[in-house]
């Protein structure tokens, strides 16, 4: 072993820094999985960054690099859950149990993402506010039931129906043929 490493390439550096940016959406989404907290998203996400920049020298190039990040993105989710397990998420022994084999996303993470938006605006306006009652300000069904003058139980069924019509709107939109120019 050399006992003097040689310092890091700025160049190499600067190439992974890079390839992140072009990463960061498909890294959010998948990180949101695992904290589904905006501002500890954007915590894990700079933690991962620092890492990905102090570890560049240690990624061989031309092998999966999405999956390095996630694989490092996924460490510093569990790492932030772990110091704040009181707050009611999943055990972080849970989520790496979950985690552990799952591969990145397809690439067509930013895809689905624009057809998410366009599929939601389509919904009637009980149906958008109750989608981002649960998955924007993260309402409980109760809560929900509560602000919009339903039963729960009634509230659980309209989610799930809601789930379903977006789930087949974005599959539909994903297998339309662009036209051509």
């Amino acid at each position: 072993m050399n006992p003097h490493p040689s310092p890091p390439d700025p160049a190499k550096a600067l190439r992974i820094q890079q390839m992140f940016v072009m990463e960061i959406s498909n890294l959010r989404g998948f990180l949101w999985t695992l904290v589904p907290d905006r501002h500890r998203l954007d915590d894990v996400i700079q933690e991962t960054f620092l890492t990905v920049t102090r570890k560049a020298d240690t990624f061989e190039e031309g092998t999966n690099f999405r999956a390095w990040v996630f694989t490092i993105g996924r460490h510093k989710a569990l790492q932030s859950l772990r110091e704040r397990r009181h707050e009611g998420y999943l055990a972080p022994e849970v989520l790496e149990a979950i985690t552990e084999d799952r591969e990145p996303p397809d690439g067509h993470f930013d895809e689905r993402a624009a057809h998410l938006r366009d599929c939601i605006a389509k919904l009637p306006g009980n149906a958008r506010q109750m989608i981002s009652l649960r998955y924007t300000h993260r309402k409980s069904l109760a809560e929900i039931a509560d602000v919009l003058s339903f039963r729960p139980a009634s509230v659980k069924v309209m989610l799930s129906r809601f789930r379903s019509l977006l789930r087949n709107c974005i599959e539909r939109k994903l297998r339309q043929i662009p036209n051509p120019p």
